[in-house]
């Protein structure tokens, strides 16, 4: 879920349970990082922007800003 006014992202933890995902963990390497880079990503293919100032996971910035993300290179 997003709120593009507070420019903040919560995931779905349990049904109907829904957490805050602080950019700050974007690449500690835990789920969250993960969640975040995916989270990030599926904003930029939906809107054609970046959902914060810029991406904040090294996944997203290297796809948005860099020009060096493809689908394949995702995996």
């Amino acid at each position: 879920m997003y709120d593009y006014n507070t420019r903040k992202i919560y995931y779905e933890s349990e049904k109907d349970k829904w957490e805050y995902l602080d950019p700050k963990n974007a690449d500690n390497g835990k789920f969250n990082s993960r969640t975040m880079a995916s989270a990030e990503l599926a904003f930029y293919w939906a809107y054609n922007v970046s959902f914060y100032d810029k991406p904040v996971s090294w996944i997203a910035q290297q796809y948005i800003e860099e020009g060096k993300g493809t689908f394949e290179s995702l995996r």
